[in-house]
C-alpha cells in the first residue's frame, strides 16, 4: 500500500479478498490506529473504516491482544520470510514503475507458495487450495469501495460538510444535533447514524451546498412544493371561473413568483370566508381591471356584488316559473342570436 492509513489498509483487505477468491470468517489484525481504535483485549473498539470492510463482506474483526504476538504467530512467520526473501531482493532492482514492482513482487510470492515444505508433504499453495479455501465465504457482487470515512456532529441548519469536495450536504432534520459517519464513495457520499443509512448524495465538488427537499422539516417542504397552477386549478375547482380568470391576469402582472403565490394565498384565505361571493367578486374586479386584493376587499367591504348576485338569481328563478327575464350579459351566455344561426344552417343543409 501507499501508507498505513485508514483508506490505504481497507484498500489493502479488499484486494486480499478478492486474490483470494474469498472471505474468511475472521480477519485477525494488528492493532494499528487504522483498524483498531482502542484493544484492552476483551472489547476492541474498531475503526469505522475498517469495520464498514468487515459488515460489507459479512466477516468479523478479532484484533490480536497488544503484546501478544502469538496471537498472529503464522502473520509474524510471514513477515520474517517476507524479508528475507523479497525485501532482500529489492536492493539492486530499479523498476520502470509502480506496476513492474507488483508484477515482480507477485512472481516472487508465487514462487514461494509453490515451494515444497521441508517436513510436510505439498506447499504453501497445495495446503491452501485443500484447506482454507474450501471454508472460504463467497465474495459478494460487487466490491467495496469506499474512499474515506469521517464521524461528524450535523449542524442546525441540517448539513455536513464534506472538507474534499467543499461541499456541505443535507440529512433529515430529524439528525440535527447527532453524530453521524460521513462514507466517500468515488461515486456517491453516505451518511450513517446508528448503522442505518440515512441519505445518500451524487459527489458534486465545489457545489456550496446540496440540499434534499425530502431532507427538509415539513413547514420547509410545504414551502418548495409549493406549485401555482395547482392553487389556480383548485380556485376553478372550488370557487367559479371568474376566480382563475382574475388570478391568472394577476400572475401577468407580477415579476416574482413569490409575489403571485403570496397572492394566490391571500385570496384563497378570503374565498374561505366569502365563498358565495368570491366568484362575483372577482367578476367585478375583472371589470374594473384592478388586480390587487385589496381592491377584492373594498368590493366586498361596500357589497357591491350582492344587487347583481341577486338579480342573477332571480332571473334563474323566472325561467323556471314562466316570467319574463330580463337579458343577462355574460362572458358564457350566447344568447337566442346563437340559437338562430345555427337553426337556419340547419335548414339550409336540409
Amino acid at each position: 500500500t501507499f501508507s498505513q492509513k485508514q483508506e490505504d489498509l481497507a484498500e489493502a483487505v479488499v484486494e486480499t479478498f478478492h486474490t483470494l477468491g474469498g472471505v474468511p470468517r475472521a480477519v485477525v489484525p494488528d492493532c494499528l490506529k487504522s483498524a483498531v481504535l482502542e484493544n484492552d483485549g476483551y472489547e476492541p473498539v474498531i475503526n469505522p473504516l475498517f469495520q464498514k470492510v468487515m459488515d460489507f463482506y459479512h466477516t468479523v474483526c478479532l484484533p490480536a491482544r497488544p503484546k501478544h504476538p502469538k496471537d498472529k504467530a503464522l502473520v509474524e512467520g510471514a513477515v520474517n520470510l517476507v524479508y528475507r526473501q523479497i525485501l532482500s531482493r529489492l536492493k539492486d532492482k530499479v523498476f520502470v514503475d509502480r506496476k513492474a514492482m507488483l508484477l515482480w513482487w507477485q512472481a516472487v510470492v508465487d514462487k514461494i507458495n509453490a515451494a515444497g515444505f521441508q517436513k510436510l508433504p505439498g506447499s504453501r499453495a497445495t495446503r491452501f487450495q485443500e484447506i482454507d479455501k474450501p471454508v472460504l465465504k463467497p465474495l459478494p457482487e460487487n466490491r467495496f469501495a469506499v474512499i474515506s470515512i469521517g464521524a461528524q456532529t450535523v449542524t442546525a441548519t441540517g448539513v455536513v460538510y464534506v472538507p474534499q469536495d467543499k461541499t456541505s450536504y443535507s440529512v433529515p432534520y430529524s439528525l440535527q444535533g447527532k453524530k453521524v459517519e460521513i462514507l466517500s464513495f468515488a461515486d456517491r457520499i453516505e451518511v450513517w447514524y446508528e448503522n442505518q443509512r440515512q441519505a445518500v448524495h451524487r459527489r458534486q465538488p465545489q457545489s456550496g451546498q446540496v440540499i434534499l427537499n425530502e431532507h427538509r422539516p415539513p413547514d420547509h417542504q410545504k414551502y418548495e412544493d409549493r406549485d401555482n397552477e395547482y392553487e389556480i386549478l383548485r380556485c376553478l375547482t372550488l370557487r367559479g371561473s371568474n376566480v382563475v380568470h382574475w388570478v391568472a391576469e394577476m400572475g401577468q402582472r407580477c415579476d416574482h413568483e413569490d409575489q403571485k403565490w403570496r397572492i394566490i394565498h391571500g385570496l384563497i384565505k378570503l374565498a374561505d370566508r366569502h365563498t358565495q361571493r368570491i366568484d362575483m367578486v372577482c367578476r367585478l374586479a375583472i371589470r374594473n381591471e384592478n388586480w390587487t386584493l385589496k381592491h377584492l376587499r373594498a368590493i366586498i367591504k361596500s357589497g357591491e356584488d350582492i344587487p347583481l348576485t341577486e338579480a342573477e338569481e332571480k332571473n334563474w328563478e323566472l325561467s323556471f316559473s314562466g316570467g319574463e327575464v330580463a337579458s343577462v350579459e355574460h362572458e358564457n351566455v350566447r344568447g337566442p342570436e346563437h340559437y338562430n344561426r345555427q337553426l337556419a344552417q340547419e335548414d339550409r343543409a336540409c
